[in-house]
């Protein structure tokens, strides 16, 4: 996952929910986004989140 920009990790896990892939694929996206927002990487992938989510429409 970590070849996955933020941008493509959010895009990705919304396209998989739109599609109603498989809980567990979700379940995957998912506990990757909150990795990326934990303590240690807070600071970036906060920011990040914050403007993808705006891009991203959400």
């Amino acid at each position: 996952m970590d070849r996955l920009s933020d941008v493509e990790l959010l895009e990705a896990y919304i396209r998989a929910k739109e599609l109603n892939c498989s809980p567990d694929f979700i379940q995957l996206l998912f506990e990757e986004i909150e990795r990326r927002n934990s303590a240690e990487h807070q600071s970036d992938f906060a920011l990040n989140l914050k403007a993808d989510s705006h891009y991203l429409g959400l």
